[in-house]
């Protein structure tokens, strides 16, 4: 019964306002909170009057993303670094009008996706490496585990004639 009631506090609080978050843009800006900041105002861009601008508060970010303004502005130190951003403070009270460069934001993001596609292949190629080179461990301990047991196997048939010969020897000389 209980988690009946968990759930739906879970789904309610959920449902109210999610944001898109890419972790893509956080690897490449090497900042979870500057790629949460990114990711918040690609979801704006292009839909206020002025396509090329969007316009936020500091309070309006904390509300959307719950970051401090500290956290906003090392993020925006961050994604200026990239020369992603430009920032304008305007109006009363002010609020901070930010201009994305939306092609060094692709040419960002497909560098960081190529990155991880040649990441991946050479994982797949250490993999490879690593299951061959244990392959080869593997055969080198059956073969010389081989090797032992049949050396093994080959002292022993020695050891059991010697013995043989020894008692037969001793049934001789009595």
């Amino acid at each position: 019964m209980e988690r009946n009631i968990y759930q739906k506090i879970i789904a309610s609080v959920l449902g109210t306002r999610p944001i898109a978050f890419n972790p893509d843009l956080a690897k490449a800006l090497g900042s979870a909170k500057a790629g949460l900041l990114l990711s918040q105002l690609l979801f704006w861009w292009d839909k206020g009057n002025d396509k090329n601008w969007i316009y936020k508060t500091i309070k309006e970010i904390k509300s959307e993303t719950a970051l401090s303004r500290a956290e906003q502005d090392t993020a925006i130190k961050i994604c200026k670094k990239f020369n992603l951003l430009k920032v304008v403070r305007k109006g009363i009270p002010a609020k901070r009008h930010f201009w994305l460069d939306i092609p060094k934001i692709v040419e960002l993001l497909e560098a960081t996706l190529s990155e991880n596609d040649n990441q991946v292949c050479r994982h797949d190629a250490n993999l490879s490496a690593e299951s061959a080179q244990s392959n080869s461990e593997t055969t080198a301990e059956n073969t010389n585990r081989d090797s032992l047991s049949t050396r093994g196997v080959k002292a022993n048939k020695k050891i059991e004639t010697d013995t043989k010969n020894r008692k037969y020897e001793n049934k001789n000389t009595l």
